[in-house]
């Protein structure tokens, strides 16, 4: 059986693009007998972190990596080179769906934070979103999902049977198991850890991140720390950083509250086992990876008590409720 896997791995690699390839590299350390290839834009094969077998690459080109072109290529290109490379199954991990199904379809769908949270796109992505995943998802062997959550409003949103609906959780790396480890000194000459700080690492977004309010919650908390605590930001730009900065800006918290921008994956376990705390309140999310990955490094977490969060951190954190 070939199955091929169809999503975006353009650095930096976070979230679903991360959950896409450590899926892709464990199946083909582990072969059986069946074949895997994966999709991805030319310019992606670069990506230093991550090598694939010799062979298994299927490339398309870099003019299908913009929005309208990536519409273009899911939706027709995709079927076509699934029939000429005799395709059995594709595995889509990023929402990208094609509507013309011509082998068997297993779909991740990590949230649907297009339903729950409002200006998450711009009108006419929202609507393509929508409209493609109700449509796909129908027709589709099995959809997978990270959370009952998300498996909650899959089922409630797109109306599809229960039983055609799995939970399969994210998983933790064993790097990420570091409790109570010193800090290396060449990470501390890389980033300012010379303070104790809290930590977020995620996309750079508004609204979804929440970053807004969390940046005005720490300015009320600050003056009440018993030493002073820096807040570090970790994560790619994303949708509408510049409103999150203008917020630190408008603040005058440019001193405490920095923005690290993407950090390498080595680093990132001794930056959570340094923190103070992590702090992590999403309006929504699917599953909330780094929440995972801060407790696995012994740190303590402060979520948000909405969506998947509770199951990810259960008792093992502080949720916050979100303010009527």
């Amino acid at each position: 059986m070939h199955v091929a896997f169809v999503g975006r791995i353009v650095p930096p690699i976070t979230g679903s693009e991360l959950v896409m390839v450590e899926l892709f590299k464990e199946l083909a350390q582990n072969p059986g007998p069946d074949r895997y290839s994966i999709f991805i834009c030319a310019p992606d094969q670069a990506t230093p972190e991550f090598a694939f077998p010799p062979g298994s690459i299927r490339l398309y080109g870099r003019r299908w990596r913009a929005s309208l072109g990536s519409i273009l290529w899911h939706q027709l290109v995709l079927p076509l080179r699934v029939a000429r490379e005799k395709i059995d199954v594709i595995f889509v991990v990023q929402n990208r769906v094609p509507l013309i199904k011509n082998c068997r379809q297993v779909i991740i769908l990590h949230d649907l934070a297009e339903y729950r949270v409002p200006r998450k796109y711009d009108r006419a992505r929202d609507f393509y979103r929508k409209l493609a995943l109700r449509l796909s998802a129908r027709r589709a062997e099995k959809v997978v999902t990270v959370s009952e959550s998300s498996r909650r409003d899959i089922l409630r949103f797109l109306g599809l049977p229960a039983e055609q609906v799995a939970v399969v959780y994210n998983g933790v790396g064993d790097e990420f198991f570091l409790s109570g480890a010193p800090q290396d000194a060449a990470l501390a000459g890389r980033y300012p850890l010379d303070q104790p700080y809290l930590l977020y690492v995620g996309a750079i977004e508004h609204p979804n991140k929440n970053l807004v309010r969390l940046v005005q919650a720490y300015a009320l908390a600050r003056p009440h720390f018993p030493r002073p605590h820096r807040l570090l930001l970790v994560g790619p730009r994303r949708r509408q950083p510049e409103v999150v900065f203008a917020e630190i800006e408008r603040l005058g918290l440019q001193a405490d509250v920095l923005w690290l921008g993407y950090v390498p994956r080595p680093d990132l376990p001794a930056l959570y086992a340094g923190a103070a705390a992590f702090v992590y309140v999403s309006l929504w999310e699917g599953f909330g990876l780094p929440v995972l990955e801060a407790m696995a490094a012994g740190t303590p977490v402060i979520a948000s008590n909405t969506a998947s969060l509770p199951e990810v951190v259960g008792d093992a954190g502080w949720l916050l409720a979100k303010p009527e």
